[in-house]
Formats: structure tokens, C-alpha cells, sequence
């Protein structure tokens, strides 16, 4: 949980472009990372409409 709510959500709120991509490989690649992402939460670059509708895909496709 922590890594979800003290590292990943300010990554992605301040440099969501950098890093949404490895992000989403990570998802790819690892279940536990999976489950890491789903419990974040959207702050700042996350919550653009760009961002957050990208955002919402990847939590969607592992749900």
C-alpha cells in the first residue's frame, strides 16, 4: 500500500508522462505490480482527461 500511495500516485501526479509507459509495462509484466497500481489513487497530471482516461483503460483491463 505503500508504494502505491507514497511513490506511485506522486510519480504519476507530477511526471505522468514519463513514467505512465513503464507503468504499463509493469502491469504487463507483474501481477503483484498489478495489484500495487489498482490500489493508487489519481492526484494532479493523473486527473487531466488525457491522463485520467488512460488512467481508467489500464485499471480496467486488470481489473
Amino acid at each position: 500500500m505503500a508504494i502505491a500511495t507514497c511513490l506511485l500516485e506522486h510519480l504519476l501526479q507530477y511526471h505522468f508522462k514519463d513514467y505512465f509507459p513503464k507503468v504499463q509495462e509493469a502491469c504487463r509484466d507483474s501481477k503483484r505490480f498489478r495489484f500495487t497500481f489498482r490500489m493508487s489513487s489519481q492526484f494532479g497530471q493523473t486527473k487531466w482527461k488525457k491522463n485520467s482516461k488512460l488512467y481508467h483503460e489500464l485499471r480496467k483491463k486488470y481489473e
